[in-house]
């Protein structure tokens, strides 16, 4: 059993079968084929089954070499890249996620501070909602990821990197644009834009419309918090979102913020990462990058207009 057999192995699943694997990999399908034979050969099982209609599937030994695959592959990978990081000039790849969107701004200037330091060292971005970022960490296809809290998985270990208080956004001309704050009792009377229901942000908001007796009014379900606003202001209602999103530019000058009279609703933000990073050094390095940047992270809410 080789490294490269098993590589081929697991394309062909994440592929969906040997043509693509074979064009992933660049390879002729034969050569593809011949390796997944003296690995079955060698294991005394078949591993996949391939159907008339090119559809393929995985035996039960197959499902076994699967789960194993994938972690033998990633340890082949830590040992490489980590001896690589002792050198001065360390090469490798880093794998990096943000699930929460409107930091992109504040991750990119850490991310390229660090790219300037090791210049060799590949970076790769995925931008995606929490809930994902968390099932890519456990699943070994990302080192750090940038999530709300808290996380309930032992497999992760996290650091809080700040908390925010989440306000109710309407559009400057509507008549609670003149408070500052606004009633429990009042938000369950307005139309609300919130969050898709697979988002950590909106498990949280469904668990404060829990605990406070709200039915809220929803008139539209988003996942990209600059979506949301823009619906604000054209007229569909109000939302719920962190102080940080209403705080940047153009937002602030078109949309009001109102904090929720009596109750402190909050997010945590933080980074989780994986038990074993590919290059531990350079994750470290990279945490520590992202922990200097928001220590000086301002999210005081801006006050209303007058």
């Amino acid at each position: 059993m080789t490294l490269r057999q098993l590589e081929i192995f697991v394309t062909i699943v994440d592929s969906g079968g040997f043509t693509r694997a074979a064009e992933r990999l660049r390879v002729a399908q034969p050569s593809i084929s011949q390796q997944i034979k003296q690995l079955e050969d060698e294991l005394g099982e078949r591993l996949i089954f391939r159907m008339r209609n090119q559809k393929m599937f995985l035996t039960e030994a197959g499902k076994v070499v699967k789960k194993h695959a994938h972690h033998i592959l990633r340890q082949s990978d830590i040992l490489r890249m980590e001896v690589a990081s002792l050198t001065q000039d360390p090469v490798g790849e880093v794998y990096i996620g943000v699930g929460v969107h409107q930091l992109m701004p504040m991750v990119a200037p850490v991310l390229g501070s660090f790219h300037q330091k090791y210049p060799r060292v590949r970076v790769d971005i995925t931008n995606v909602p929490t809930p994902q970022i968390l099932d890519l960490l456990k699943n070994n296809r990302l080192d750090l990821g940038i999530v709300v809290l808290p996380v309930s998985d032992k497999e992760l270990h996290t650091h809080v990197l700040f908390s925010e208080e989440m306000v109710v956004v309407v559009r400057k001309s509507d008549r609670l644009a003149q408070k500052r704050q606004i009633g429990v009792a009042e938000i369950g009377g307005l139309p609300l834009v919130l969050y898709d229901r697979n988002t950590k942000m909106r498990v949280c908001l469904d668990e404060f419309f829990r605990k406070e007796g709200i039915s809220p009014t929803i008139v539209l379900e988003l996942n990209v918090v600059e979506t949301m606003m823009t619906m604000v202001e054209a007229g569909f209602g109000a939302t719920i979102i962190p102080v940080s999103a209403i705080n940047a530019l153009p937002y602030r000058d078109i949309l009001q913020p109102l904090r929720i009279q009596g109750r402190r609703l909050t997010r945590e933000v933080g980074v989780a990462t994986t038990s074993f990073p590919r290059v531990p050094k350079l994750i470290d390095e990279l945490l520590r990058l992202i922990q200097e940047r928001f220590t000086k992270f301002d999210v005081a809410v801006s006050k209303p207009a007058a």
